[in-house]
């Protein structure tokens, strides 16, 4: 299981998250338990019985192995115990995000090895830093704001300003290119330099989601 370092809360809430894979993570999706112990007792009697092991989806049989089975069960005692926390499923992969570490640890330890994928979580220096709206970094870029915009469509009068002005936002290619051709810039992003900057932004746009304040790791080292 590769170990990585949380820079940003998930969901602007979690500072923890555990990545698994396993086939039978869609039926958590949305935490909704009562359909996965609908599932996992379909697939018990299958397994009492010595049946192969499949999920109905319309009119496909979808096979899963016993281990996925096994660790699925785990996974829902695991989920029935605790309440704050959030699922996300894609792909056959689950990333449960949590704020306690332990509990992480524990369905870590209790699954597979082997469906591990990734463990997230903050140095310590980092942890008591992180907060709504904030982000880590590791290498300064002389800007003290990430702007996410909106579904509103882009501005080719912004696009020019961030031209003219690079010591104000710094905006990527991509997003310069719909910028200037006023097109989808739906999550996109771009940096600012100060709250001065956001505001002449906030006046060109309109159309901004989210502002996330950047701190940097080399200063919080000091």
């Amino acid at each position: 299981m590769k170990k990585r370092e949380t820079h940003k809360l998930f969901y602007n809430e979690y500072p923890y998250k555990l990545y698994i894979k396993n086939r039978l993570g869609i039926i958590f999706r949305n935490k909704n338990l009562s359909y996965a112990r609908q599932i996992l007792d379909n697939l018990q009697n299958n397994y009492v019985e010595n049946q192969p092991l499949y999920m109905l989806r319309g009119s496909r049989k979808d096979f899963v192995t016993e281990e996925n089975f096994l660790d699925a069960k785990k996974l829902l005692h695991f989920f029935s115990k605790q309440d704050d926390y959030r699922i996300r499923v894609e792909y056959g992969n689950l990333s449960i995000y949590s704020s306690n570490r332990d509990w992480l640890i524990q369905i870590s330890r209790s699954v597979k090895a082997d469906s591990l994928r990734e463990f997230w979580e903050p140095s310590a220096d980092i942890l008591k830093h992180l907060d709504k709206n904030t982000i880590i970094l590791n290498e300064k870029i002389n800007y003290s704001f990430k702007i996410t915009l909106g579904a509103r469509k882009g501005s080719s009068g912004f696009a020019k300003f961030a031209k003219t002005n690079p010591h104000l936002v710094r905006v990527g290619p991509v997003l310069m290119r719909e910028m200037e051709q006023d097109g989808y810039v739906n999550g996109m992003y771009f940096y600012a330099r100060d709250e001065k900057t956001i505001q002449l932004c906030q006046l060109m746009l309109g159309n901004i989601r989210r502002i996330d304040k950047i701190l940097y790791k080399q200063d919080i080292d000091k």
